[in-house]
């Protein structure tokens, strides 16, 4: 069994009703419980319990291609000039980028994998573009079908 005891994690050489024996430059110290913190063993790990329900399982996120996405963002902003979050304050956001992301998505289909003026992939514009429709999907009221 390990413990934490003043940040520094100790192997527990025994322990009795009040704490546990450490073993600090070969001498046996004894540490009070509350004083330190009971580390769980890998026996004791495998069965551990968290409660993950209703939370987000960001490990299904694919990073690698999001950040395809990142790198378009950063095209936009900086390299064409449109400053960050520009595309919050476009007007007709909707409509264009919907159009924007159609025009990438058929540019991929007919077998253009990178878009010649960024030099990206015409998968993550068009992916950006989405997010963006997200995004202002989300600050409007949702309505409801009846």
């Amino acid at each position: 069994m390990k413990i934490k005891y003043d940040k520094v994690v100790y192997e527990v050489v025994s322990q009795d009703s009040e704490g546990y024996f450490i073993n600090i430059d070969g001498d046996d110290i004894h540490v009070m419980s509350e004083d330190c913190m009971v580390l769980p063993d890998e026996e004791r790990m495998e069965g551990g319990k968290k409660y993950d329900k209703g939370k987000a399982p960001w490990w299904l996120f694919p990073f690698d291609a999001a950040e395809e996405i990142v790198k378009v963002l950063s095209f936009g902003a900086y390299d064409k000039g449109y400053g960050e979050g520009n595309w919050k304050v476009v007007k007709n956001s909707e409509k264009r980028y919907f159009s924007a992301a159609i025009r990438h998505l058929k540019a991929h289909q007919r077998g253009e994998l990178i878009d010649p003026e960024s030099g990206l992939l015409h998968l993550a514009h068009a992916g950006c573009c989405i997010l963006f429709m997200i995004w202002h999907t989300l600050k409007k009221p949702l309505q409801k079908p009846e």
